[in-house]
């Protein structure tokens, strides 16, 4: 299983609350987990591999990106915002 299988996985596990929640291997042997749970478990997971043979990607901020969460909120989905206009061409097709 590679690490994009585990991550589907994972995802798809049941919410639940986990025997021992320091045990992140629990999230697999009874399946279930919370989100927490769940993403310490892959963290913990992806700390054991060879973390070079991921992908390298760079992340960006909303702050950096787009100037913040108010500017974004007003440039994309405001009235009239980049949103609607995408509502309004996948209306007209």
């Amino acid at each position: 299983m590679n690490f994009d299988e585990l991550i589907e996985k994972v995802k798809n596990i049941p919410y639940g609350r986990n025997a021992n929640r320091y045990n992140f291997s629990l999230v697999l042997s009874e399946n279930k987990g919370t989100c927490s749970s769940k993403h310490a478990f892959l963290k913990d997971f992806a700390d054991k591999e060879d973390l070079n043979k991921f992908p390298k990607i760079d992340l960006i901020t909303v702050d950096k990106t787009f100037g913040g969460w108010a500017a974004a909120q007003k440039k994309h989905f405001a009235d009239g915002g980049i949103f609607d206009e995408i509502q309004k061409q996948n209306s007209a097709q």
